[in-house]
Parts: C-alpha cells; structure tokens; sequence
C-alpha cells in the first residue's frame, strides 16, 4: 500500500486502431482499506467515472458467476468483480487472447 490511503493502479491500454503496441497507463485512487472494501472492479469504475471515461473493461453479472470480467491482477488470472483490492494493482488481459481494446479480449 503506497503512503497516505492512496493505491497505484497501472492499467495495459490499447486500442488496435490508434495505437502501435500496448503500453501501461497509470492511476492513482485514494483508498483506505480500513473504512472500505473495494472490488478490482469498483476501482475501474471509480476510474472510468471521475478520472477517465476512455478505459475500456467488461462487466456483467457483478456477482463472480460469468467469468466475463476475468483479467490479469498482479500477473494472476481472476475475477475483477469478486477480487478485494489489497494494495497496488497492475490490470492486464488475459493471455493469449486478441485484444479488441484495453482489458477488452475476443472470448
């Protein structure tokens, strides 16, 4: 956890018909894990909502049934709706999918 409740968010941007290659973007949030829980994916939407509306991500059943919302966390595969954020985060797509934009793959 980076100092004075803040977490550092690095997300893997790309978009197949702007960009040449992906590059990391990063994000800073104000986050105290002592007075809230957070959910990998309330954080993109807390992203998305007050610091940019450009990030692309999938959500669907929010209650960890779908597997829509699986990326990579921290190089480990798991669900962004039922993944409690614990400290700094650095968001991916799955492996060996096509990437239609950001955190975005072809299932």
């Amino acid at each position: 956890m980076s100092e004075n409740n803040k977490i550092n968010v690095r997300i893997l941007r790309f978009n197949p018909q702007k960009d040449k290659n992906p590059c990391f973007k990063n994000y800073e949030i104000k986050y105290d894990p002592k007075r809230e829980k957070l959910s990998v994916l309330n954080v993109l939407d807390y992203i998305y909502e007050n610091i940019d509306s450009s990030i692309a991500y999938y959500s669907s059943c929010r209650v960890g049934k779908c597997g829509g919302c699986s990326i990579r966390i921290n190089s480990k595969v798991k669900l962004t709706c039922t993944t409690l954020v614990k400290g700094d985060l650095i968001l991916e797509p799955i492996y060996n999918s096509n990437i239609i934009r950001d955190l975005i793959v072809e299932r």
